[in-house]
């Protein structure tokens, strides 16, 4: 069976009050997620803890010499609930 999916509006915000994520630049400005070999999975940089962000350095930096583009640490604050999916 699939997942309910509810087309309300959630009231209540999320628990993370914020996320990092490390994000590439390319040459027009355009900004991405960057996502990496983490053991044998590709993993997004993002997390809701600062110092993990911090310590995916390594990895942001090898992605951003692997493309030529700086990769950039950055923290979002605002969260506004859009759809909630159910997991029944």
């Amino acid at each position: 069976m699939g997942a309910a999916v509810s087309a309300q509006q959630n009231d209540r915000s999320p628990d993370t009050a914020c996320l990092y994520a490390w994000l590439s630049r390319d040459a027009d400005g355009i900004e991405g997620l960057i996502a990496a070999p983490v053991g044998r999975t590709v993993m997004p940089l993002v997390t809701g803890d600062e110092a993990r962000a911090r310590r995916l350095e390594p990895v942001a930096a090898y992605a951003a010499r692997m493309r030529g583009m700086p990769a950039l640490l950055v923290k979002f604050t605002r969260a506004e609930t859009l759809r909630t999916v159910e997991g029944a």
